[in-house]
């Protein structure tokens, strides 16, 4: 059980993690086409 939410818990983490990362990369990439973020 504690295993289990551990499990959930890293991942969730690990989403946000990863979604904010996507987000960077998309404003960079739309600054670097010229294109408000």
């Amino acid at each position: 059980m504690l295993t289990a939410v551990a499990a959930v818990v890293f991942g969730l983490a690990l989403l946000v993690w990863s979604a904010d990362r996507f987000v960077e990369g998309a404003a960079a990439t739309a600054r670097h086409f010229g294109m408000p973020p």
